[in-house]
């Protein structure tokens, strides 16, 4: 339970990292590729707090992932979808 606390807590500070360097609107950045890991970002989030027994949220988030633009990780996105 501690170690897996950890990795949550890393995850959490990973992604809130990615954010915030994201949103700085750097000239490093491309507006289509902060946009794209901007979608990655929120979509991973939302498969990691979707209710594995809701199926029809499940199918919501799948349309949503199939339908946005850009997403260069969308199959990865699915599958994870996929196997939950």
């Amino acid at each position: 339970p501690d170690e897996e606390m950890f990795f949550d807590a890393i995850k959490a500070y990973v992604v809130t990292c990615v954010r915030v360097f994201l949103s700085r609107k750097s000239k490093a950045v491309l507006s289509y590729h902060q946009e794209n890991y901007s979608n990655i970002l929120k979509y991973l989030q939302k498969i990691v707090r979707c209710n594995p027994y809701d199926k029809n949220l499940k199918q919501q988030l799948r349309m949503e992932i199939v339908d946005v633009q850009p997403l260069t990780e969308k199959k990865w996105l699915l599958d994870i979808l996929a196997s939950l």
